[in-house]
């Protein structure tokens, strides 16, 4: 048969508990829900720039872009901004293109 733990065990054991300021109450965090699969289906039917274009071509193909971001660090990175996606330029040269999250009516 197990011993009761005595009483003044159990007061300091939550009395430093307390005093460490944990709280016992339940953590509460927002998840972020990423949909990949469905990103990756569109970004297959899209015509996106590749890597290795130049800003020209991809301008020739695509338009303006709608704003134009940079150059920001080192190496000197600039941003070509269209309505569905980005184009990311190191020098002249596309180095890498993100499809932008569709945003529900809901905002989430």
């Amino acid at each position: 048969m197990r011993k009761p733990i005595p009483f003044y065990l159990s007061a300091a054991v939550a009395t430093l508990f307390l005093a460490s300021g944990l709280s016992v109450a339940p953590a509460v965090a927002e998840q972020t829900v990423i949909p990949l699969m469905a990103d990756s289906a569109k970004r297959a039917q899209l015509d996106l720039p590749v890597n290795g274009q130049t800003a020209s071509q991809v301008r020739a193909k695509f338009g303006a872009p709608k704003r134009l971001i940079g150059p920001v660090g080192q190496p000197p990175i600039r941003q070509m901004v269209y309505p569905d996606f980005i184009v990311y330029l190191q020098g002249n040269r596309v180095i890498h293109t993100v499809l932008k999250p569709e945003r529900s009516a809901s905002g989430h």
